[in-house]
């Protein structure tokens, strides 16, 4: 391969790393919500068991994720995210045949959140990683739209199933495409590095310099031991916590406002695709601002749209504040 056909393989890395996050984001946590009417009164959930669905999937990932690293550090990238697909289509075909709650929450939490977190953003982001030094923010930025992606066209795509075949074959469908769309471009598309090929990052000519690269910049010691991390780290969980849980709650916080479930599914497709401009939106702002300010900015935003759905009785401001 030459440095030119590793500059193009090294593009079509981060187009599999866009497809592969568009699969385990979109047919696990963005799909959820769809399924929770069904789960209640096919299975005889209540709306308490259904609000941990997100968090404990995301948890389970949590939990693994440190395993998922190594593998991907010491292996195969390709296998992990191939086990991830296929542990993830075997996770919703069996909910899909779930006799009762317990069986579809144990496929739920063990199957379809490990296997996301083997098939997305870790081992996505490790490759691009490796492929990419110079241009590694553009490239992490460019894959990450992959999660807007599947959280915007995986929902309505689930609601047409349910409508059309019930939720049980809405499930087996989805399942049996986390395996055909995410086994393949895995398979063909994702390698480790370009050092498997003799040549190095960013279509270089030779390795990274000292300056591109250091080695003790991000080690776990150091930034654990930083009192500056935890308060920062605890402001990201709770906002990936308020994301959580709109995920969760606002198909059925709006159908219990009158807006219709048509509706209420498009305004999750909305939210998601909202977040792409809000990417590029608070990348220009970091830019101008500066991260400080602009995470007030988005800590602002965050609370006004949550008061705005909890208080706003009528459609039109509900809309607004979940788009």
């Amino acid at each position: 391969m030459t440095q030119r056909e590793s500059s193009r393989f090294g593009y079509s890395i981060v187009a599999a790393a866009l497809g592969v996050q568009a699969v385990a984001l979109g047919f696990s946590v963005s799909s959820y919500p769809i399924f929770i009417e069904s789960l209640e009164t096919e299975l005889g959930a209540t709306r308490t068991q259904t609000s941990f669905g997100v968090p404990l999937v995301v948890a389970s990932g949590l939990l693994v994720g440190p395993w998922v690293g190594r593998a991907v550090d010491q292996g195969s990238p390709r296998l992990v995210m191939i086990t991830g697909a296929l542990a993830m289509a075997l996770g919703l075909l069996g909910i899909s045949a779930a006799p009762s709650l317990f069986w579809a929450a144990a496929a739920w939490v063990c199957l379809v959140g490990t296997g996301s977190a083997l098939l997305g953003p870790i081992p996505s982001m490790t490759v691009i990683a490796n492929w990419f030094v110079a241009r590694r923010a553009t490239m992490v930025s460019v894959a990450a739209i992959g999660i807007t992606l599947g959280g915007g066209l995986a929902p309505p795509l689930g609601e047409f199933l349910i409508q059309t075949t019930g939720w049980r074959s809405a499930l087996v469908f989805i399942g049996l495409s986390t395996a055909v769309l995410g086994v393949p471009i895995a398979w063909f598309w994702i390698r480790k590095s370009p050092e498997e090929f003799g040549l190095y990052p960013d279509d270089a000519e030779g390795p990274p310099t000292a300056e591109a690269v250091d080695p003790d910049s991000g080690s776990a010691g150091l930034i654990l031991g930083n009192w500056r991390f935890w308060p920062l780290a605890g402001t990201f969980a709770a906002l990936l916590g308020l994301g959580s849980a709109f995920i969760t709650h606002v198909v059925p916080l709006a159908t219990e406002r009158g807006i219709s479930r048509e509706v209420a599914v498009a305004l999750l497709s909305a939210g998601a695709l909202s977040s792409a401009l809000g990417k590029i939106v608070f990348g220009i702002l970091t830019d101008r601002l500066g991260p400080r300010r602009t995470l007030f900015v988005a800590v602002g935003i965050q609370l006004l749209a949550w008061a705005g759905l909890i208080v706003s009785t009528h459609p039109i401001p509900f809309v607004a504040s979940a788009t």
